[in-house]
């Protein structure tokens, strides 16, 4: 978990089993999240991956589960720890 998660008292679980989070499913996670800042060296693609992160960051908002494109990605919902 991140600092702030922690601090928050939120977790990340997958969306379809108990448990806690494979490597691939952090990586998947990951990848979404920060993916596209890996590509900020390619001009048009550099900004085109930089919007893809706001409205990922974003996304909660207006998405009826309150999940970024990164947890749709990788089949994960963000809960407060019990």
């Amino acid at each position: 978990a991140t600092p702030g998660k922690l601090a928050l008292g939120l977790r990340v679980r997958l969306r379809d089993q108990p448990g806690s989070l494979t490597w691939s499913t952090c990586g998947i996670r990951g990848l979404v999240w920060h993916g596209p800042s890996l590509l900020g060296a390619v001009p048009a693609i550099g900004l085109a991956g930089t919007l893809f992160q706001i409205v990922n960051g974003l996304w909660p908002l207006w998405d009826a589960q309150k999940q970024s494109l990164n947890d749709k990605a990788a089949k994960t919902n963000v809960v407060r720890k019990r």
